[in-house]
């Protein structure tokens, strides 16, 4: 922890208390406000996509999708341009979900994504993109997705722990990353690995990639050093004799 972070943790965690509720309910509260105040962008930007990418071969054309955090329809948009029909919205934010329904005509559900409400195995494949570092309790959230795969599990364009990003944190003094207390964690992909694997899923696509929003900087870090880099896509398949 740093030190400059303390006084944030501990407002944070007297206001819960004031409130009634448990701190990551209170976290994923104030992420639902702070979206429903700025919105958020309905399309993906180049740099967004290469994780998509890299996913989409695992997403069947008939099988039924579940966008986790799926905010204004971003990842909506590109799976449809992508040939994919079958698709559910969940979010946290009513006012974004309410959004991604009327864009795209799409079922959504308000919820979140570490405890959506929804039915075990309700869908073919889960997808969770660049929402999960985010979260409270990261990890909860990755048994959930569990829980509602029948399939796959898509974990995409999420933060790796990467040397540059700890030293960056460690130049600034300090981990906290918006005015709103919204933290970036960053994960080590063999954990992520591992917790699937109890959770009953093995990894057919685990790779790291740069994104900086620079193309030049991220093509020249993918030619040199992927395995270095700062986000990673995760493909998972549920194992037959866990089924």
């Amino acid at each position: 922890m740093h030190r400059q972070d303390e006084p944030h943790y501990r407002r944070f965690a007297a206001i819960a208390r004031a409130l009634g509720r448990p701190l990551a309910r209170h976290y994923a509260l104030l992420q639902a406000e702070q979206r429903d105040s700025e919105g958020a962008v309905p399309s993906l930007a180049r740099h967004e996509r290469r994780g998509l990418d890299l996913a989409l071969p695992y997403i069947g054309k008939d099988e039924s999708v579940l966008v986790m955090g799926c905010g204004a329809g971003a990842e909506i948009d590109w799976l449809k341009r992508a040939g994919r029909g079958n698709l559910t919205g969940l979010d946290i934010s009513p006012r974004l979900i309410e959004e991604t329904a009327a864009r795209h005509g799409v079922p959504t559900v308000l919820g979140d994504i570490a405890e959506s409400g929804l039915a075990d195995r309700s869908f073919d494949v889960v997808l969770v993109h660049r929402a999960l570092h985010h979260l409270f309790y990261p990890f909860a959230a990755l048994e959930e997705l569990a829980r509602l795969a029948r399939k796959t599990v898509l974990i995409v364009d999420e933060p790796a722990s990467a040397l540059v990003k700890r030293a960056a944190r460690r130049l600034l003094g300090r981990g906290e990353l918006s005015p709103a207390g919204i933290y970036e964690y960053q994960f080590a992909t063999q954990d992520v690995a591992r917790y699937m694997g109890f959770n009953g899923f093995a990894p057919v696509l685990l790779r790291r990639y740069w994104e900086s929003g620079h193309r030049l900087l991220d093509m020249a870090g993918n030619s040199l050093l992927p395995s270095a880099g700062n986000r990673f896509v995760a493909v998972f398949q549920r194992l037959k004799v866990m089924a």
